[in-house]
């Protein structure tokens, strides 16, 4: 005979703490940013501080692309784009510019919410946002992570002139 694996919910503090969701989001080790339709940032975790060395209120109102290294900008607007258009999620590895100058890899997971069902359940007016997970992309060698990327978007660059050259011709 199967065990019983029932669950008491009437004990669990989900609805009882109003600050639970905020423990919850604080608790996370990755970086979550929400972002807007045109990539401005409307929320970041606290973690932005431990992991690019910014402030996650500093962070707010900005474009996310402002704080990535300029050669991986034009793939990932790109991939934004087109990807909010279709609500499909995506991966993408990038690098993130810290207080510092220095830049640190990132391995992140996008998700769009562009349907209004999600935000009338909410009690939220419709609206398209992009949920962003980062997490630092463990590599031993970082140099090595930065040519593979710099290979990648020369490679996706070059794939789109080509492209359009032979609609040319």
């Amino acid at each position: 005979m199967a065990p019983n694996f029932h669950i008491d919910t009437e004990n669990l503090p989900l609805n009882r703490s109003a600050g639970f969701q905020q423990k919850l989001l604080d608790g996370i080790q990755d970086l979550l940013m929400v972002l807007a339709v045109d990539g401005r940032i409307l929320y970041s975790s606290p973690m932005s501080f431990p992991l690019i060395q910014v402030d996650s209120e500093k962070l707010v109102g900005h474009y996310m692309p402002t704080y990535m290294k300029v050669d991986d900008i034009p793939v990932f607007l790109e991939d934004f784009k087109d990807n909010m258009a279709t609500g499909r999620p995506w991966r993408y590895h990038h690098r993130l510019r810290r207080q510092d100058g220095t830049f640190a890899i990132f391995e992140s997971t996008f998700k769009p919410y562009t349907e209004n069902l999600v935000f009338e359940q909410a009690g939220l007016k419709p609206t398209k946002m992009c949920l962003m997970t980062s997490r630092p992309y463990p590599i031993p060698s970082t140099s090595l992570m930065d040519s593979f990327l710099e290979h990648c978007t020369t490679h996706i660059r070059l794939t789109a002139q080509l492209a359009k050259l032979k609609e040319e011709s």
